[in-house]
């Protein structure tokens, strides 16, 4: 049973997650200092990592409004890929959070190539390892 407003709901929730997504990206390009401030490798490296974790943010949200508005199970599958994938890359910082990581990525493909059946997949490019 479907509420007759909770699409158009999901469709305001989604453009304003769209609008958000595009000024963090603005805040994003202002806040890199792009007259080479960064002087210590030290300083550039937490820099990278500030800034990878926030793309990985928007692409997130890029992904949830999208799930919002087509409502099918590829999307969420690839939210929390991303949502690993930045978990991975920032905070993972012993061998054993890097492995659970890995292992969990390896699931979610193997989830997203053998068992999501939907229709087109077979249209994807890189099916029996073409492109």
């Amino acid at each position: 049973m479907q509420i007759p407003g909770l699409r158009i709901i999901e469709y305001i929730l989604a453009f304003f997650m769209i609008v958000v997504v595009i000024w963090g990206l603005g805040i994003l390009a202002l806040s890199i200092p792009w007259n080479g401030e960064i002087s210590a490798f030290t300083d550039y490296r937490v820099m990278m990592e500030a800034i990878l974790s926030d793309i990985l943010l928007l692409v997130v949200g890029l992904e949830l409004a999208g799930l919002l508005v087509h409502r099918k199970i590829e999307f969420l599958i690839d939210i929390v890929l991303f949502v690993v994938a930045r978990k991975m890359l920032i905070s993972a910082y012993g061998s054993t959070e890097v492995l659970l990581s890995v292992v969990a990525l390896a699931g979610l493909f193997a989830v997203r190539k053998y068992l999501l059946i939907c229709p087109g997949c077979d249209k994807v490019p890189l099916v029996n390892n073409k492109i």
